[in-house]
Order: structure tokens, then C-alpha cells, then sequence
């Protein structure tokens, strides 16, 4: 029998690719020379629309945003059409998901859990549950002070992932990301009334995806991974629409980051082997993940309907990694009343064609027929007569009562009843102001643009062309001119951004004198002269078809000039609130926050001033602590490489030319150099962090016993 002859028929080579890592090679077992093919806009849109069609738990826009990140959105679609979802059961909760592959680019690792008894210089945002009426739906809001709280709190994830967690980008380079990330869709907030935009977040395998970060980028230390992370993930590139959304402009620029990353592939597989770069972005760019797109509720779900989503995902997190505290539960859907007006009507409490109306089916031009020949037909006189006729004694406790029915609750609250009232009363306005709408609905819901006192009560609007003409009756007692000035000027006041609702962190920047609720700014707009004439100029200047020019934000204007056709809220001259206040240009002075809230109780404003004018005064600071220790150490690395640079010159030129010798000076200079290292090598080692473990096994194998990733 032949004997097998190694010498003359060598093993077959290992023609895997191979890289370094650390210095040490890594194979790479299942790299593909090929990305995803990118889906076209109709594999997402037939996503979308059977996710729709399915009945799922999660809007529209939601679902686009899952279609943007998914590799293959069409398999996605087939399997919604299938029936072929996943159920995960956590407690009274079964969540859906789909199983498929992401691209890294559209994941923001915002939430890390396992930071929560952690030491943080940065604030986590506040979570709030999306309803669909009384419906949870499969995403959150996270509401941020402004952008910068954003970012810094995204680079604190990024930097206590890389802290805490292991390190796995040998494993990732190797084969891939085994074990899928959790993630699903979340609306981003902004409390300075910034857009808002929709992204999909992270839940469980932050380290995954941090480490896949670190895997495309090895050469960044942390500071820089996590500086690099947020400029792509909050990438935004503009386009020719001016309608775009601030959740179209940010995807924008994270398909072109992606784009580029795929240009960056096709050159690196082009010649006969794939070069590095081509590699890492092959094995990082596209992990596997369960997409969370609906939630269900069986039984008692122990939580409020906004709080159900959360739970079950921190219920299902919690499964595997721990137990984390629930949410508080967020306002219900103030959509709801739309569903109580025809009840009423049924019941003969509401006039049929007021309900008509308020829900849309009579246009604004019919409000003379409905409310009397005398009545402007004016959108804003639509919401003065919709307030006063939802709000009268018979109307009011019928709506109220349909409401709970529709609710389930045993109560209504005056401001919740409020907060309903918009989704009927802004209507006419809700396209042409939608930019300043997020900030109006928060308005509404804290108490809302209607005196209180009106709530339950009989009165009758004064229609008039000016509202100016009101003000003298109302000064000499005239309830309804009141009454019409408050709900005119209160609704147009917020309508345009210049009444908004009771923050914090308003007053502390103030932005306003002193922290109020809408419902108490408008009510004590209309105890005093010069509160009666700014709430008559705001009636008078408000146009629904456009947006006011006080309602743009600085970096709005900035960006861009205002719309054509802006109008300007005026202010009243604080001598003279009869008199508008001018500029040195003759242009009527812009309305601004501060003013509204201030002409609503001038002695509570005097109150704050003294208050914080005896208050210790904070030592000044132009930049966090966290943005402070990454700069710091930027400029440390910065210098001492700087130092070392010049010594080794230092060197050379003495080596070079014995003239010039001792290049680093006399014995006492040399101590003194040699007593400065030391000092920097000590502080150096007594802040050294401990050692990151370098895992070179498969994130697949992080479920062992003593596996300690928890995100």
C-alpha cells in the first residue's frame, strides 16, 4: 500500500485573511467579500406596510426607522406576513420581534444599565412611554436638556461601556458578532424645544457594539472612539426639502457615513487580497439583533400603560443580566376626546354641529352659521368658541364623563381635560405651525392656554375685528371680554412658542422669571392692564396659516431666514402697555418668554430677582466636568509627546555636534529635568485604570456563569 509522502504533497496554506492585533495575528474564519445589497426605498416601504397591515404596536415612522437600519428589510416584511415573529413573554408582556441583521450606523448604545449605581458626571435622560391612545407602543421617548446633553451623555455611554465591559474586538475580527443585540425605536427629546428625532437604540449588547466600534477604529483611545461614535451617529446632512423632519435630516447623514463606508470596502476587496480596511468594516458593520416592534399586554400589567413597554424590556434585559427599577408612568393620550364628542351628542349634551366643528367635518368658514352671523371667520376665533362651548356646565361634565368611560379612569383632572382639548382646537393651524407643535402639546398638557376658572361655566365670547377693543371692558369688569382676551391670547401665545410649559431649567437659564403653570400664566395675564394688552396683541398678531417670527430658536436663524410671510409678536411698552415698544429701528421690539410670564405676576418676578440676588453666587464654569477630564487629557497626552519629541531632538543635535553638549544643561538643570519626570511617572501610575480583559472568544460564549456583561 502507498505510503502518504509529506514532503511531496505539502498541506494546503491558510489562505484566510489575517490581521494583528495587540501584536498578535488573528485569523479571520467567515469574511464575506461582498456587503449587503442596500435595500430600495420600496423593500422599506413594503416593510413599513405590512408591519402596518400586521397591526403592530409601533407608528409609521417607527417602522421606517427599523426599515433603515435592517440589511434586508424585505425578509423582515415576509416574516410579519408569515406570522412569523417571535414572541418574548416577560410577565403579563409579549413582546414581537424580528430577527435580522443592522447596520452598526444606525444604532445609538444611549442607555447602559449597568451604570446605573455608577459615579457620573453627566445626567441620564428622562424616559417617557409612547402610547397609541391608551396603547403602549414598541418605543420611548428620552428627553435631553438640549444637544449638547445629548452628546456628552453619549460619550459617557461609550466610556463607561469601555470601562466596565470586556473587550471584544479580537472576537469580532474573528468571526463576527455571534449573539444579537437588543434594540428598538427611540423618539429624542429635547426640553429647549429643539426638533425631535427618531433613531433605534440599544437595550442589551452595548459592549458588543462598542467593541464593534473599536474594532473598525483601533487606533482611537476611548475619548476619541466615543468622539468619533457620536459624530456618526448624530450625523445630519440637509436636503432640498424645506418639510424635511429633523429624523430625515439625521438619517440623511448616517447613510451617507454608511455610503462612504461601503466606497471604503469596494476599494479594499478591489486588488487580490482585502486590505485592513475592508476587513474590519466586513466583520463589524452588520451584527445580528432581535428588532423589538410591537408589545402586547395580557392580564395586569402592575404598571401604567406607558410604563409597559419599558418594563418588559428591562423585565427581559433583567432575565439574563439583573433587576433594574421601573420607570414612572407618563400622561395618557389626549386624543381620546375626539371619541367623547359624538357620545355626547348622542346623549343630547353637545350640539351636533359644534362637534362637527371641532373634529374637522365643518370647515372654519362655517362659524357664523354655527355660533352666529357676528363671529369672524378666523381659526383663532374657532378655538375661543370651541373653548367656550367644550368648557360650558353641561358640555363640560358630559365630555368629562365620556372620557373616563373611554379612559378607564374614575377621574378627570381640569388640566387633563385641558391637555385634551388641543388634539380639537388646533386643528385649523397644526400643518403651518407643526414646528413649534411638540412645544404647544407640552404646553397644553401643563395646564393648558384656558383659565382654569372658566371650566364648568356659562359665558359668552365678544366677537370684535381688534382685540384691542376689549381690553377697557375688561378693565372695567366685562367677564366675557376677559374671559375671550384669556383664551384668545393664551391659545395664540402658546400656538407661537412664547407661553411654554413649566421647566426648570427655563427659569434657571432664565429664560423665564420663575418657574409657572400655562393655566396660571394665562389666569393672572388677565388681573392687570399690561397683562390685558399683551394678551390682545398676541390675539391680534397670531395667523394660522404661517409661523411667527418669535418662535424661531437663534440657531434656526442661523441655519436660515424665516419663512416668507412671518409675522412678529409684539411687545407692549412697559410705560405705556397701551403702546408697543419699539427698536432703534422703528420695528415693533419681539414678544420673548421672559416678558409673558413676567406680565402674569410682576411681583413674583420681583421675589426671584431678590431671592437669587441673595443667593451665594456658584463659582463660574464654561464647561462640565466630563468635557473638562477629556480635554485635560487630550492636552496632557498632547504635550508630553510634544516633550519627548523635543528631547530626542535635544539628543541628536548633541550627538550630531559634541559642541553642543550637555544639551540638556548643567548638573542642576538635569536634576531638575530628572525630578519633573519622576513626579509626572508617579502622578502617571497612581492613576493608572485597571487592565480591560481582551476576549478572543465569541461574544456567543458571553452568557457563561461568570460572563459580567450586562448591556
Amino acid at each position: 500500500m502507498p505510503r502518504h509522502d509529506s514532503a511531496a504533497s505539502p498541506a494546503t496554506a491558510d489562505t484566510r485573511p489575517h490581521l494583528k492585533f495587540h501584536g498578535e495575528p488573528v485569523t479571520i474564519t467567515n469574511f464575506r467579500d461582498t456587503l449587503p445589497a442596500t435595500a430600495t426605498p420600496a423593500e422599506r416601504l413594503a416593510m413599513v406596510k405590512a408591519g402596518r397591515g400586521a397591526g403592530l404596536h409601533l407608528d409609521d415612522d417607527g417602522l421606517h426607522a427599523v426599515a433603515r437600519a435592517l440589511t434586508d428589510p424585505a425578509a423582515v416584511a415576509r416574516a410579519i406576513k408569515a406570522g412569523l415573529l417571535t414572541g418574548e413573554s416577560v410577565g403579563p408582556a409579549t413582546l414581537a420581534v424580528a430577527h435580522g441583521h443592522v447596520y452598526l450606523t444606525e444604532l445609538l448604545p444611549i442607555l447602559q444599565p449597568r451604570a446605573g449605581a455608577a459615579a457620573r458626571t453627566v445626567d441620564p435622560p428622562k424616559i417617557v412611554g409612547c402610547l397609541d391612545g391608551d396603547i403602549p407602543e414598541a418605543m420611548i421617548e428620552l428627553w435631553f436638556r438640549d444637544e449638547e446633553h445629548l452628546v456628552e451623555h453619549l460619550a459617557q455611554t461609550v466610556r463607561q461601556t469601555r470601562a466596565m465591559g470586556s473587550h471584544y474586538e479580537a472576537s469580532i475580527l474573528t468571526k463576527r458578532v455571534s449573539r444579537e443585540i437588543m434594540v428598538h425605536t427611540a423618539r429624542i427629546m429635547f426640553e429647549d424645544d429643539s426638533e425631535p428625532f427618531i433613531v433605534l437604540i440599544v437595550r442589551d449588547g452595548l459592549t458588543r457594539v462598542v467593541s464593534s466600534w473599536a474594532a473598525l477604529y483601533p487606533d482611537l483611545g476611548v475619548d476619541q472612539l466615543a468622539e468619533k461614535m457620536v459624530s456618526v451617529l448624530l450625523a445630519a446632512k440637509v436636503g432640498r426639502k424645506d418639510s424635511d423632519t429633523e429624523t430625515a435630516v439625521r438619517a440623511r447623514g448616517r447613510a451617507e457615513v454608511l455610503q462612504n463606508m461601503r466606497v471604503r470596502f469596494v476599494q479594499g476587496v478591489a486588488g487580490e487580497a482585502p486590505n485592513e480596511d475592508a476587513l474590519r468594516i466586513g466583520q463589524a458593520l452588520t451584527p445580528p439583533a432581535q428588532v423589538i416592534l410591537s408589545t402586547d399586554t395580557v392580564g395586569v400589567p402592575g404598571v401604567a400603560p406607558a410604563e409597559q413597554f419599558d418594563d418588559a424590556v428591562q423585565a427581559l434585559v433583567a432575565s439574563v443580566h439583573g433587576e433594574f427599577k421601573p420607570w414612572e408612568p407618563s400622561a395618557s393620550d389626549a386624543a381620546a376626546v375626539v371619541r367623547a364628542l359624538p357620545r355626547a351628542v348622542y346623549d343630547g349634551d353637545l350640539d351636533e354641529n359644534v362637534a362637527r366643528i371641532a373634529t374637522g367635518y365643518l370647515p372654519v368658514k362655517d362659524l357664523p352659521t354655527v355660533f352666529g352671523k357676528t363671529v369672524p371667520a378666523t381659526a383663532l376665533w374657532r378655538a375661543v368658541y370651541l373653548a367656550a362651548y367644550l368648557c360650558a356646565p353641561v358640555e363640560f361634565a358630559a365630555i368629562k364623563r365620556h372620557l373616563r368611560d373611554q379612559l378607564g379612569v374614575s377621574r378627570i383632572e381640569n388640566r387633563t381635560y385641558v391637555g385634551h382639548l388641543m388634539t380639537l382646537i388646533d386643528l385649523p393651524w397644526r400643518q403651518a405651525k407643526q414646528d413649534t407643535r411638540r412645544q404647544a402639546l407640552r404646553a397644553w398638557q401643563n395646564g393648558g392656554p384656558i383659565p382654569h376658572e372658566i371650566l364648568g361655566v356659562d359665558w359668552d365670547p365678544v366677537p370684535v375685528s381688534d382685540f384691542t377693543a376689549l381690553v377697557p371692558k375688561a378693565l372695567a369688569g366685562d367677564v366675557n371680554a376677559r374671559y375671550t382676551l384669556q383664551v384668545a391670547g393664551g391659545i395664540a401665545l402658546v400656538a407661537d412658542k412664547l407661553l411654554l410649559s413649566n421647566t426648570g431649567s427655563a427659569a434657571d437659564r432664565e429664560q423665564v422669571p420663575f418657574r409657572s403653570d400655562v393655566n396660571d400664566v394665562v389666569a393672572g395675564l388677565g388681573t392687570s392692564a399690561d397683562g390685558l394688552w399683551l394678551l390682545a396683541r398676541a390675539a391680534n398678531a397670531f395667523r394660522a396659516d404661517r409661523r411667527a417670527i418669535n418662535s424661531y430658536t437663534s440657531q434656526e436663524l442661523q441655519r436660515t431666514s424665516p419663512a416668507a410671510g412671518s409675522y412678529v409678536v409684539p411687545r407692549p411698552r412697559p410705560d405705556d402697555p397701551s403702546k408697543l415698544l419699539h427698536d432703534n429701528a422703528g420695528q415693533p421690539d419681539p414678544l420673548v418668554p421672559y416678558w409673558v410670564v413676567h406680565y402674569s405676576d410682576p411681583a413674583r418676578t420681583a421675589q426671584e430677582k431678590a431671592k437669587k440676588a441673595a443667593a451665594p453666587k456658584p463659582a463660574p464654569t464654561t464647561e462640565s466636568g466630563a468635557a473638562k477630564v477629556v480635554r485635560l487629557r487630550a492636552a496632557v497626552q498632547s504635550q508630553l509627546n510634544a516633550a519627548l519629541a523635543d528631547l530626542k531632538t535635544l539628543i541628536t543635535l548633541g550627538s550630531a555636534d559634541l559642541s553642543l553638549e550637555p544639551v540638556l544643561g548643567d548638573q542642576a538643570t538635569w536634576k531638575s529635568l530628572v525630578d519633573t519626570n519622576s513626579e509626572i511617572n508617579g502622578a502617571l501610575y497612581s492613576a493608572r485604570p485597571p487592565a480591560p480583559s481582551v476576549v478572543v472568544t465569541a461574544p456567543d460564549e458571553e452568557d457563561d456563569e461568570d460572563e459580567d456583561e450586562f448591556a
